[in-house]
């Protein structure tokens, strides 16, 4: 692998983790309602957007997308869904914290 690589890559993870941070601090201002409206867009897009077949987006996605900021995400399938899976993990830890 040369530095080029190892650099996007780094970029690509710092700036994942910008974004899962400010998706937590966003959820953390949220009622209840709104949390699981963010659950329900979110395994909405985990269920039905494929990030290997980009091209075939639908209106619906695309908003979702743009909502949270995943457009540059796109790139990288992989860290995608990664991103994905780790905002619905701070969503999940953000709803069982307050169900206590």
């Amino acid at each position: 692998m040369d530095k080029r690589t190892l650099s996007r890559e780094n970029n690509e993870d710092l700036a994942g983790l910008e974004l899962l941070e400010k998706f937590k601090a966003r959820i953390s201002k949220y009622g209840r309602k709104e949390l699981d409206l963010v659950n329900k867009k979110l395994n909405f897009l985990c269920l039905e957007f494929d990030p290997y077949n980009d091209l075939e987006r639908s209106q619906e996605e695309q908003n979702i997308i743009d909502e949270y900021e995943l457009n540059d995400s796109l790139n990288n399938p992989f860290n995608f869904t990664n991103i994905i899976l780790q905002m619905l993990d701070a969503l999940e830890t953000e709803i069982k914290s307050r169900s206590h």
